[in-house]
């Protein structure tokens, strides 16, 4: 669920004459994602093997094809034997007298004859079907040319490589030896260095609305975790601390249980309405979290005051941190946003760390210890090592002088260190001006992905701001022009900056939080299918 499906590389050889048979089988195990190695182009230069050139047979099918639709297309207008498109599928069908595979050729022909003698005995149903299946025999030989192009030759015999699910290996062997006859030689191997598998991942069903806003920034590699998992739990908690409104929370509450009931209940809906249906527990994971927030800076529905905030502090070097307990707006009327601000900033410190912490997991899951020792294990230090000189020194970090003389150790463990490990390590792996290079965007982005985060205090100002500007606009107006007031700022509040604030989101968990551990250039798994015409 974190990690890929786990792959393994088929490399098979098959004689020529049953290669249809095999193409067939393995599109029907919708599991072969086929591919060319870097061996087997290496292979081709040497001239060891050859590109199959199928491109004058292809244009024999397509004629075919087209014969066949034509036919079918006179057919639904008449029950006349005496079709022109059946002298011209006749002549089409003479291109077929050279096809390796004599069992294929005499199904096309038997099929053919079944619909010819069905129109002569008035079964234009029966005729209709049998075309149509020999129109899906003829679309299979053609996929499987399709597949052939894209597959090595050498005397009479086909070589094709391709990657599938490890589960999925043992039957597949089997399948490609039975339809071969046995004149198959099949080898399974693991992924190695420089192969790039394809990715396939498995996200539980009631997290697939992450997994597409994970996917939407890239696919993960075959390395990387699986973002969607993480994505679940990160995306709703900052949502909340940006969108805090127990109101606002409870209507995003009912609308995502609305809408779990109305997809239980099944029902056909609009494309609008039917996203909203499909993705019900995801509007309750922001509701949830929502009304969380919401108690931390006691708002309801714009209200300040009528629920007391619900806060508490931690420590971190000489700064004390601020969890809630106060109201956003009351603390900019007094002009003091600096416990907001420095809230913002310890959310920001905390989603980075784990994403770098997330860095460090991958690389040690796939056995990159010296990167791991070089990268995201000297990252992270210089990371926390920042944070926490920051809140204990607060403005004294600026004053160089006394930062070297007053707090020398500090700077050593918090810095120093983890930028030598950083610059020495990567720069005898990657060379010195790589690591140089990598070292110095690490420390800037760092900085700058941090102070991003005080978006999280201006889009909680502007929420409670934008809600408490339809109260005041009500004062002095009759009860039903008040709540009508109240119920249309209700509404835009929860269209406009439910909106915005979602954008915000996604775009810290893209550009803030991914860089640090995602690069998302993984390969879609496109396995054999046949589709109208050829493969897909």
């Amino acid at each position: 669920m974190i990690k890929p499906l786990k792959m393994k590389k088929i490399r098979a050889i098959t004689y020529r004459p049953y290669f249809h048979r095999v193409a067939a089988v393995l599109a029907e195990s919708g599991v072969f994602h086929p591919f060319i190695s870097s061996e087997a182009e290496d292979w081709l230069r040497k001239g060891l093997v050859r590109r199959v050139d199928v491109s004058k047979d292809l244009s024999k099918i397509d004629a075919i094809l087209g014969s066949i639709d034509k036919a079918a297309i006179e057919l639904s207008e008449t029950s006349s034997i005496d079709l022109p498109s059946f002298k011209s599928l006749d002549e089409a069908m003479k291109m077929l007298e050279d096809i390796e595979d004599e069992g294929y050729l005499c199904r096309v022909k038997d099929l053919l004859e079944e619909c010819r003698k069905s129109i002569a005995e008035g079964y234009i149903d029966t005729a209709r079907s049998s075309l149509g299946k020999l129109r899906d025999l003829v679309g299979t030989y053609r996929f499987s040319l399709e597949f052939m192009s894209s597959t090595l030759e050498v005397c009479d015999c086909i070589v094709f490589e391709g990657w599938t699910p490890a589960g999925y290996v043992e039957k597949l062997c089997e399948d490609i030896k039975r339809a071969s006859e046995g004149y198959s030689i099949v080898e399974v191997a693991d992924p190695g260095e420089e192969d790039h598998p394809p990715t396939v991942i498995e996200t539980p069903r009631t997290l697939k609305v992450f997994e597409r806003l994970a996917v939407a920034y890239g696919l993960p590699s075959y390395h990387e975790f699986n973002p969607a998992i993480f994505f679940s739990i990160t995306f709703p908690i900052i949502f909340g601390l940006m969108f805090a409104d127990v109101g606002h929370g409870l209507l995003l509450l009912i609308l995502g249980l609305a809408c779990i009931r109305a997809k239980r209940m099944g029902g056909e809906y609009g494309e609008i309405i039917g996203y909203f249906v499909d993705n019900g527990l995801f509007f309750v994971s922001l509701g949830v979290s929502s009304i969380i927030g919401g108690l931390l800076y006691g708002d309801i529905f714009g209200f300040h005051g009528v629920i007391h905030p619900i806060g508490f502090s931690i420590r971190i070097g000489n700064t004390w941190i601020p969890i809630g307990g106060y109201n956003p707006v009351a603390m900019l009327e007094h002009g003091n946003l600096m416990p907001m601000f420095k809230f913002a900033l310890f959310v920001g410190a905390i989603h980075i760390t784990l994403g770098l912490l997330i860095n460090l997991a991958v690389k040690l899951v796939n056995r990159e210890y010296l990167e791991a020792l070089t990268e995201p294990i000297p990252w992270l230090w210089l990371y926390v090592g920042l944070i926490y000189m920051v809140f204990t020194l607060k403005y004294d970090i600026f004053n160089i002088v006394n930062l070297f003389s007053q707090h020398l150790t500090m700077v050593i463990v918090a810095l120093v260190i983890p930028l030598a490990l950083m610059i020495l390590g990567k720069g005898l792996l990657e060379g010195f001006m790589e690591a140089a290079s990598f070292t110095f965007e690490a420390v800037i982005s760092t900085i700058g992905n941090t102070v991003s985060y005080g978006r999280v205090m201006a889009l909680l100002l502007s929420h409670g701001m934008m809600s408490s500007m339809f109260i005041q606009l009500s004062h002095g107006m009759s009860l039903p022009v008040q709540i009508a007031v109240i119920a249309l700022g209700t509404f835009l509040v929860m269209f406009i900056e439910g909106l915005i604030v979602f954008v915000h989101t996604v775009r810290l968990h893209w550009v803030e939080w991914f860089s640090k551990f995602y690069k998302g250039e993984g390969i879609e798994f496109k396995p054999l299918r046949i589709g109208k015409g050829g493969y897909v």
